[in-house]
């Protein structure tokens, strides 16, 4: 952790906005009676619902229905164009 954090003596918490709190100084904050704060499984659900999403997008093969879409799209506009 960095050694400016502990340069004051008024540092009521440490609080950080990661998964773990393996770059935090567990025992200096133990040392100086400073609470650890953290947020864990904060991304379990996010992750979970990311993953299912690749799966979705992989098996309906959206990507690639979004591009002959698009495709199909500029012809026809371009076909619409040639008119005027």
């Amino acid at each position: 952790m960095c050694k400016c954090l502990f340069s004051g003596p008024n540092l009521k918490a440490v609080a950080t906005m990661s998964v773990g709190f393996d770059h935090v100084d567990l025992e200096e904050c133990k040392k100086r009676n400073v609470p650890v704060g953290y947020t864990p499984n904060v991304l379990t659900d996010a992750t979970a619902e990311l993953t299912v999403t690749l799966l979705l997008a992989t098996a309906r093969r959206i990507h690639e229905g979004k591009n002959a879409f698009i495709l199909k799209s500029i012809g026809l506009i371009l076909l619409l164009m040639s008119f005027l």
